[in-house]
């Protein structure tokens, strides 16, 4: 007779409904969240690393290689500042007005996050948003 291997709710007396809860809270909210702000970081910088890739420039290039060596939300907001200032943007429909406001987010982003006056969530939405509007 084949004898399955015990798994860990059976080995600690748990069904495996209250095993999942029990691991997560075994594991803790911070590591789960350290986790969780490395993925969208590196999220970002591989739409980073895309963007700069699609756009076969010079400045593109260096942004695809900003992106790979980037650790950090502010790091990437950097990456994308740079690529703006050196990307002429042919055809594009922005006025100064919509520029100045995409900028400024972009900036806001960048020194709120240094100052620690904004989330990450916050953070990483403003980031997204430049990346979205500069594609």
């Amino acid at each position: 007779p084949q004898t399955k291997p015990r798994s860990m709710p059976a080995a600690t007396g748990q069904d495996e409904a209250t095993a999942a809860p029990a691991a997560v809270a075994a594991v803790g909210t911070r590591e789960i969240a350290a986790e969780v702000a490395s993925r969208i970081a590196d999220t970002l910088r591989m739409l980073l690393s895309v963007l700069g890739s699609v756009l076969s420039s010079e400045a593109g290039q260096v942004a695809a290689q900003d992106a790979a060596s980037a650790r950090s939300l502010p790091a990437i907001g950097k990456a994308v500042r740079r690529l703006w200032f050196h990307t002429e943007i042919f055809g594009a429909s922005w006025d100064s007005k919509e520029e100045a406001v995409w900028l400024c987010r972009l900036l806001s982003m960048l020194e709120g996050a240094r100052a620690g006056l904004l989330s990450f969530y916050g953070a990483g939405l403003l980031c997204l948003d430049a990346l979205v509007v500069l594609a």
